[in-house]
């Protein structure tokens, strides 16, 4: 049986930026037929996709080197809120010019009074400690229902860092009588490649490292370091860097201990459908992404790829993709359905009408993104501990089981690495 030096399994950004930190030794497994996972592209009739919206704004030394050379086109973090047939500003926050008089003053009244919680037990608590109760439950704890697929009280506040802006009285205030105001977006340039889709930045090795296609993991022997694959071959590592979801290593590893296995059972992340629509003609698209608050609305996001890149869409049309998230083995929703959901949303809102539309698909992600539910943090521990004793090193938002960007799954090895050898 072959020895590698060097195992990566998993070929998303995470597995590339180990390859390019371990060189010629390392191979990375992929289970697909192309690199870039999440970040990945895809092309139906000369409109090109990601999944999801992704846009770069890393300032990481590691992650700019690997960038340099990828041509790029710089945009402002500019995005919108679609709220009960009003556009809004983002943040909402900061921005409730549009709203009726009576609903911005219960909004600056809850802001007011909101309740001073020290130390909030969760997310819903910390919202309304942050934006006051009304304004919680109109916006955030809305979308958190549609992007997490839980309530507010059921998620930790571990994840929330600086993807939140909190805003002074005044800020809220001016905002409501200013249809203009500063832009307090934690970014100030997004970038995206000229040509190429995402993938065009997260996608690709620099290092001479092998890359094997079409290798599914079945089995992990942590004793043994063997990894076996679906099409029955196996290979031995020196070294194994896991960017598989921690919520599967009760199922791959041999012999999980009882409590490691319960632990990686109670981790939950969420499934997104994307629907992928390209048009006729040019459309008037309010900005390259923007958020839908109304409930009756399935989708959370939406972004165009043909105002991320000319490159995305043929010359003369324009592109969106609609992200729909979930939690269950199966999509709640046909494909037919989200279809007539997201047609319906572009007649209701005046972007454009069924007949516009050129082409129109519906894919799948088994895994968007991490659930930070309540004390789901010790769980993770407990799964991390279990392959950090076995000299296995975690990469990666679902190796690392946190809301990473890409450029950070890309440079997670490095800390990872030194961290197993401390």
């Amino acid at each position: 049986m072959e020895t590698i030096d060097y195992v990566i399994l998993g070929g998303g950004p995470s597995g590339i930026g180990a390859a390019n930190r371990l060189g010629d030794k390392a191979t990375i497994f992929e289970q697909s037929d192309h690199l870039g996972g999440l970040c990945s592209s895809f092309s139906i009739k000369g409109f090109r996709f990601d999944h999801a919206v992704h846009l770069s704004f890393t300032k990481d030394p590691i992650v700019l080197s690997y960038l340099k050379d990828v041509s790029f086109i710089s945009h402002k973090p500019i995005a919108m809120n679609y709220y009960d047939g009003l556009w809004i500003n983002y943040p909402a926050q900061n921005n409730l010019f549009p709203l009726p008089a009576d609903e911005k003053k219960r909004i600056i009244d809850s802001f007011r009074n909101r309740p001073k919680i020290e130390n909030p037990k969760n997310y819903e608590e910390w919202l309304f400690a942050s934006y006051g109760e009304y304004f919680a439950r109109k916006f955030p704890c809305i979308y958190t229902k549609k992007y997490w697929c839980f309530e507010a009280k059921d998620l930790s506040t571990s994840w929330c860092g600086e993807r939140m802006y909190l805003p002074t009285i005044e800020e809220v205030e001016y905002g409501s009588t200013h249809d203009s105001t500063p832009n307090v977006y934690y970014a100030k340039e997004m970038r995206y490649p000229q040509t190429g889709g995402y993938c065009h930045f997260f996608g690709r090795v620099t290092a001479k490292s092998k890359i094997e296609f079409k290798h599914k993991v079945v089995l992990i022997d942590a004793n043994e370091k063997t990894v076996f694959f679906s099409d029955g071959s196996s290979i031995q590592y020196g070294n194994l860097f896991y960017s598989l979801p921690l919520n599967k290593v009760w199922q791959l590893f041999k012999s999980v201990p009882k409590e490691v296995a319960q632990a990686s059972k109670q981790l939950v992340a969420t499934s997104m459908a994307n629907v992928s629509i390209g048009f006729k003609r040019e459309i008037q698209i309010p900005s390259i992404w923007f958020y839908i608050y109304d409930q009756d609305v399935p989708f959370a996001r939406v972004y165009s790829p043909s105002l991320k890149s000319p490159d995305n869409a043929p010359r003369g049309k324009s592109s969106l993709q609609f992200e729909y998230y979930y939690v269950s083995d199966v999509c709640p929703l046909s494909s037919n359905d989200l279809l007539k959901k997201a047609e319906n949303f572009l007649t209701e809102s005046g972007m454009a009408s069924k007949n516009d539309i050129e082409i129109e698909d519906v894919s799948y992600c088994e895994y968007a993104n991490v659930v930070f539910l309540n004390h789901m943090e010790e769980k993770r521990q407990i799964v991390l501990d279990f392959l950090k004793n076995h000299g296995i090193v975690p990469i990666g938002r679902f190796g690392q089981w946190d809301y990473l960007w890409s450029d950070q799954a890309y440079s997670s090895i490095y800390n990872a690495w030194a961290d197993l050898h401390n």
